[in-house]
């Protein structure tokens, strides 16, 4: 949201000032593009520098850089009357300049935006790594990971349950019109092998597919397979179906 023009001082802050002490910690891209997410927000922070001066700043948001780990966020400062950069880390408060009110902790406040830069990350290095494969990785990563959860229930990904995970991604792969070979499947198992999805991320995967009618027809018949492919149908696999099954069914 963007706050009001009508500014107070945060109630409960004291011993602050308006420190002229450097708290461009980074350097500055001029020319980096706004991020639409955020770009004109107006927030109130209490900052620590680098050498631990504290200072009270209202800024109105350009860009976030960075993931959960490290971020730092590009602004306009209006102490300093020009754009600058704030690790996030050194964020103690942010606030609305309108009111005063404290919001949430800044690592709470930015979690969103930071949360989605990482999964962008992450899906640029898979990019990188998997080549001409991540089309068919991209198609299915739902679809495999739901299946894999069911593999991995009994806390192993057999051999033949990663076979016949295989096939499955080169017959939706035909059914997508994705030409494959035998080199990239190879890429696919190796993703697989590395996955191992939470019951959190399977209902996530499987409300992603809920439009989908073919992926979800295909994982429901597929499910029970991969729990037997192994010849070693526990119940924890019988679980991991029995949940896929139910999740469908509510959708």
């Amino acid at each position: 949201m963007l706050f009001s023009r009508k500014d107070n001082e945060p109630v409960h802050l004291t011993e602050l000032t308006n420190s002229l002490q450097d708290d461009d910690d980074l350097p500055r891209n001029m020319n980096a593009e706004p991020d639409p997410r955020v770009s004109g927000i107006r927030i109130g922070i209490v900052y620590e520098d680098a050498v631990g001066a504290k200072s009270k700043r209202v800024i109105r948001l350009k860009r976030v850089d960075g993931g959960v780990w490290h971020a730092w966020v590009t602004a306009y400062c209006e102490l300093r009357k020009e754009e600058r950069t704030f690790i996030l880390e050194r964020m103690l408060e942010i606030y609305d300049p309108a009111s005063g009110e404290v919001l949430q902790s800044p690592s709470e406040y930015f979690a969103p935006i930071l949360e989605e830069n990482d999964a962008a990350a992450i899906e640029k290095d898979e990019k990188r790594r998997f080549g001409r494969a991540w089309g068919l990785i991209d198609a299915l990563r739902h679809e495999l990971q739901i299946l894999v959860l069911v593999a991995r229930a009994d806390g192993r990904f057999a051999r033949a349950e990663q076979e016949l995970l295989i096939k499955y991604a080169s017959e939706r792969a035909r059914d997508l019109n994705i030409s494959v070979n035998d080199e990239q499947l190879v890429k696919v198992k190796y993703w697989m092998k590395n996955q191992d999805p939470s019951e959190p991320e399977l209902r996530i995967a499987l409300n992603s597919l809920k439009n989908n009618k073919d992926a979800l027809d295909a994982i429901w018949q597929m499910a029970e397979l991969v729990g037997e492919a192994d010849k070693k149908y526990g119940p924890e696999e019988r679980s991991a179906v029995e949940l896929i099954r139910d999740t469908i069914s509510a959708l």
